[in-house]
């Protein structure tokens, strides 16, 4: 079999005017130019792009009769609208999970501590060996790269014991995924009950 030819790119950029020319020549309705070319120059081009394909008459490169940018505009700022709200609900969820966390895990082991012991996580098999090993340096590494952050310096200066931080200002430093290895490892049930509890889930699906 013959190699494929070399494929080169070689469209070149374009300014603001010239890409709304390009729309206006693909048949897209533009009723304020000047309007149009503040949202190319703050959105971009090829942003946009993803948002007019259902717009284009099938098979070619050509907008459907009577299509505007406003149309296009609309969905784009719809899909923007829709990120932000899923972004807030999930912000608010992840805050609540840390918090509840800390909250519970904290209080059934009595060490604020906990996060740094072995003790604390699943070590049954080999597997979940390795596992709590693995997630115990990472946060070992999140500790360390944090340790410039106003609130982890500041207990570093003036505190010498416990050696680290307590749970409630490590776990903030955490990721989401860090933060859910963290529960689902943890070797027993009742605090990680009393977290699904609170988010009226049964620990089966929470700990899943």
């Amino acid at each position: 079999m013959p190699p494929r030819p070399i494929r080169h790119f070689t469209k070149p950029a374009i300014d603001f005017t010239q890409q709304l020319q390009k729309l206006q020549a693909r048949d897209l309705v533009v009723t304020d130019e000047p309007r149009a070319l503040r949202y190319l120059a703050n959105i971009s081009y090829y942003r946009l792009s993803g948002y007019w394909g259902s717009f284009l008459t099938p098979g070619t490169s050509h907008f459907q009769p009577g299509t505007t940018f406003d149309d296009i505009l609309h969905r784009y700022q719809f899909d923007r609208q829709l990120r932000l709200l899923c972004l807030e609900a999930i912000e608010r969820l992840e805050i609540s999970f840390r918090t509840q966390i800390i909250y519970h895990i904290t209080r059934y082991t009595g060490d604020n501590n906990w996060y740094e012991q072995a003790r604390f996580f699943k070590r049954g098999t080999p597997a979940e060996q390795a596992a709590s090993a693995r997630l115990l340096a990472t946060i070992r590494g999140e500790l360390d790269r944090a340790k410039s952050k106003t609130f982890i310096a500041d207990y570093y200066r003036f505190y010498d014991q416990p050696r680290n931080p307590p749970a409630w200002m490590v776990l903030e430093l955490l990721s989401f995924g860090t933060l859910y290895n963290l529960f689902t490892q943890f070797v027993d049930t009742a605090p990680k009950l009393a977290i699904a509890n609170h988010f009226n889930l049964a620990l089966r699906v929470f700990d899943s």
